[in-house]
């Protein structure tokens, strides 16, 4: 399985202080199975994630 991801802290602009968090698991969506699953639940596929956050 194949994972990618991205922070982003911008140093200027309206986005100061913040931080931009962006991910992409299982890129190229392959069947696989996790360990000790037992076969009865649900079977992950590609999931995108994002999360801004702000300090103030």
């Amino acid at each position: 399985m194949h994972g990618l991801f991205l922070d982003w802290t911008p140093t200027s602009g309206f986005m100061e202080g913040g931080e931009v968090h962006l991910a992409v698991d299982n890129i190229f969506d392959k069947y696989y199975e996790p360990y000790l699953s037992d076969g009865i639940s649900a079977m992950p596929g590609r999931n995108f994630k994002i999360a801004i956050s702000r300090k103030f």
